[in-house]
């Protein structure tokens, strides 16, 4: 939107409220395992469950809740269970979640969230669509409407009205419906392409975007199709990164670490193996001070030491990018 003028619109608070998360962070792990190894149909059940729960804490805490997560999961499993206009209404409620979780004339940020991306990348949906959407939400907001808005369905019945779109069947706006193979984790990308980026997220997070970088680049040079998988780029329930993360993690076959600060990362790495991430595959970095004496490295933890994955020094960090390259074969 961003019309150059913002009015002081106060938002609702849209967060899943404390006594909920526990059980909600438990169901959407146990739907994601269950994606990563095909129970598509167990997966559906525990998503639903989640976004039960959410829609019906709403009553209880008399306020909206974000539903985005549950539905976009929920998308996914439909996708593999080749319920493919039912998937696609649950991307695009969950894209209308998103437009409600983001301030007052922002609604454009919610293109940069996932099921945005879902439905402009992987299914090329009619842009206007979530034009429209946004256009929709905006008004909501602005008229008072913000706070009682409970039910994403209701925005798309409103959006039905205006444009006349049959929400029944959204694969008609679709200019493609891809056939998918395996599933991996909720991303419709084979694991021997998935690059985990793994780092100290308190301390050392803008590593991120340099490696991601250097996959994009190698991509480019190579006609490759690596694609980077980081903590940041999902939705985490409040006090779950760490089971997300190696869930995560799990449906990868590449793993570059950054070891520079200790912290969850160390974790990770110790579960490389068990994950069968083959040790060729894996790349641990940390920053050091120039010039490096190959004598005498810069301190490595002695339980990351001794696993014996390999470990290449950067002295500014983007060099990472190259780093990254090299490394992808």
């Amino acid at each position: 939107m961003n019309s150059g003028f913002t009015m002081a619109i106060e938002p609702p608070n849209r967060d899943v409220p404390e006594w909920l998360r526990a059980e909600a962070a438990r169901l959407e792990l146990e739907g994601l395992i269950s994606l990563y190894t095909e129970k598509y149909e167990r997966a559906k059940d525990l998503f639903e469950k989640q976004y039960t729960l959410y829609f019906e804490a709403q009553k209880k805490e008399n306020r909206p809740i974000h539903k985005g997560s549950p539905l976009y999961n929920l998308g996914l499993s439909l996708l593999y269970l080749n319920q493919i206009d039912n998937s696609i209404l649950k991307f695009v409620l969950a894209y209308v979640e998103d437009t409600l979780n983001v301030d007052f004339d922002l609604e454009d940020d919610a293109d940069r969230a996932p099921a945005a991306r879902m439905l402009r990348d992987f299914f090329l949906f009619e842009l206007r669509i979530l034009r429209d959407i946004k256009i929709i939400v905006h008004n909501i907001k602005e008229t008072g409407a913000w706070k009682t808005t409970f039910d994403p369905l209701e925005v798309l019945a409103r959006l039905a009205k205006v444009t006349k779109i049959n929400i029944e069947k959204l694969s008609e706006y679709c200019e493609q419906v891809p056939k998918l193979g395996k599933m991996s984790l909720g991303f419709p990308q084979p694991r021997e392409q998935r690059v985990f980026i793994g780092t100290n997220y308190d301390v050392n997070i803008g590593v991120i975007p340099l490696v991601k970088d250097g996959i994009y680049r190698k991509n480019a040079a190579s006609k490759t199709s690596y694609v980077p998988i980081a903590i940041l780029d999902v939705f985490v329930p409040p006090g779950t990164t760490h089971d997300i993360s190696l869930a995560l993690l799990h449906t990868c076959g590449y793993a570059i670490m950054d070891v520079s600060h200790p912290g969850g990362q160390f974790v990770e790495i110790e579960r490389l193996r068990d994950y069968g991430i083959p040790k060729e595959n894996v790349l641990l970095v940390r920053q050091a001070a120039r010039p490096i004496d190959p004598s005498r490295p810069p301190h490595i933890s002695e339980m990351i030491s001794t696993l014996g994955y390999p470990v290449e020094y950067y002295y500014d960090p983007r060099e990472l990018i190259d780093i990254t390259i090299r490394f992808l074969p």
